[in-house]
């Protein structure tokens, strides 16, 4: 089982190494046919290639040990490759791999696999925000504090915060949908790039090859111009960066002292090895986990951008765990936030006791912009500054204190002007509004 803060099983199945030997060998399956599709390679031997490619299990704990020494997995994949063709067809061997270079095989294969994780965590964040969508709209109108630098600012709703949520996780799915056309892309250039074994039939080959295997072709060879792998581990981390706030803005409201949000229950979960009343917080901790290490895993891969000349020594090997971990941490967290979303606990009573948790202190800036028409802007600020230390020290709601001194300070402001100073309801409602703007503008 995968540690639930790494990975999810369905991502390992994906990139272990049996996963990774399959896609290479699609690569060889799809070479031989777009190379047969040209006329380069006799169609028989390319039909031996492609039927081994499907039909044989090739041994991966013999391939992968053999890395040690090769350098690189293609190297004895290929070799295993040959031999099992030469079995059937010894003619038909020679043709194995030809024109092609270990990276184009790696690298396109990665990029099979990347296309499939993408898919995965496309379908699930799907659920993710399809969730809050609906989650946003029916708390569109649920009061709760706003806060900034983590003290109580002014009232917002529960549905604006989630809507608030939802808005980034929009942005990174378009994101990764971009990926599939800007980003995904068949490897293929031969020993420096330049296809010079195909001759003028280089071209032709690589849009077959494209083709058979279903991804972009690219109009140059990018051995080293590492800008694509890139460009996906960094939507991977703004994804998962994103989780990490949902996920810590849920541990916040769950604090004892707040209480408005909790993960959904379950027996036996969220309890403490030491103090029977606890109860933490558990999925979420493991997104703000995967967000705390992905940063350092976007950064390893943009420091792979820097490869020297046509191929690489060393940060082109440097790249290999680095995009199986990112799809990990990304899955991993999407999966903590979508169970915690999709069965989120909500306390509305605990969130209206936090909105009097000042006594009123939060509707201070309305109080002076309900002051500032009588006594000027500037001595509004800082008369509302003296009456908020003056309801502190005295242990009194800022509207009463604010009503004492109405008569003498303000008194063309009348009572009912000063309740409405008091009472939310038009900044819940600004809330809600923002809410349905957002949500119609994404139907």
């Amino acid at each position: 089982m995968p540690d639930p803060s790494a990975s999810t099983e369905e991502m390992d199945r994906l990139f272990q190494p049996r996963s990774r030997l399959l896609a290479m060998a699609a690569f060889e399956a799809a070479l031989a046919a777009a190379s047969a599709d040209a006329g380069v390679v006799p169609k028989a031997a390319a039909a031996v290639i492609a039927d081994v490619c499907a039909s044989e299990s090739f041994d991966a704990d013999e391939i992968f040990a053999a890395q040690r020494l090769a350098g690189n997995p293609a190297i004895p994949f290929i070799r295993q490759l040959t031999e099992r063709v030469g079995r059937r067809d010894a003619a038909a061997a020679v043709w194995v791999h030809v024109g092609a270079t270990s990276q184009d095989v790696i690298d396109s294969a990665t990029m099979l696999l990347a296309r499939d994780a993408l898919a995965i965590l496309q379908r699930d964040l799907q659920r993710l925000r399809d969730g809050l969508a609906l989650l946003a709209a029916r708390e569109a109108e649920t009061p709760m504090i706003g806060r900034t630098l983590l003290q109580q600012a002014i009232p917002i709703s529960l549905g604006f915060k989630l809507a608030g949520w939802l808005a980034g996780l929009d942005r990174a799915a378009n994101g990764l949908a971009e990926l599939t056309d800007c980003a995904l892309a068949l490897q293929f250039g031969g020993p420096a790039g330049t296809l010079a074994a195909f001759g003028e039939d280089g071209p032709a080959v690589a849009r077959k090859l494209a083709a058979h295997l279903g991804l972009p072709c690219p109009a140059f060879a990018w051995h080293t111009e590492r800008s694509r792998f890139a460009e996906i581990g960094a939507w991977l981390g703004i994804l998962t960066g994103l989780l990490g706030k949902i996920a810590g803005d849920i541990i916040l409201a769950m604090q004892t002292e707040v209480a408005e949000l909790g993960e959904p229950a379950a027996a036996g979960k969220g309890g403490s090895s030491a103090m029977p009343h606890k109860r933490n917080p558990v999925m979420t901790l493991f997104a703000v986990a995967a967000a705390t290490r992905t940063p350092h895993l976007v950064g390893a891969l943009f420091a792979c951008l820097a490869q020297e000349h046509e191929r690489a020594a060393g940060a082109w090997h440097a790249e290999w765990p680095l995009l199986p971990q990112l799809f990990g941490h990304a899955h991993a967290a999407t999966l903590a936030v979508l169970d915690t979303v999709e069965g989120l606990e909500i306390d509305a009573a605990a969130m209206a006791r936090n909105l009097e948790a000042t006594g009123g202190l939060i509707y201070a800036e309305r109080l002076t912009a309900a002051l500032a028409p009588h006594l000027g802007k500037g001595e509004a600020q800082r008369l509302v500054e003296v009456w908020c230390r003056e309801a502190v020290a005295a242990g009194q709601p800022l509207a009463d204190i604010a009503e004492s001194h109405r008569a003498r300070h303000a008194p063309a402001l009348t009572a009912e002007e000063l309740r409405d100073a008091f009472d939310p309801a038009d900044q819940i409602a600004a809330a809600a509004r923002a809410v349905e703007a957002m949500l119609r503008q994404r139907e």
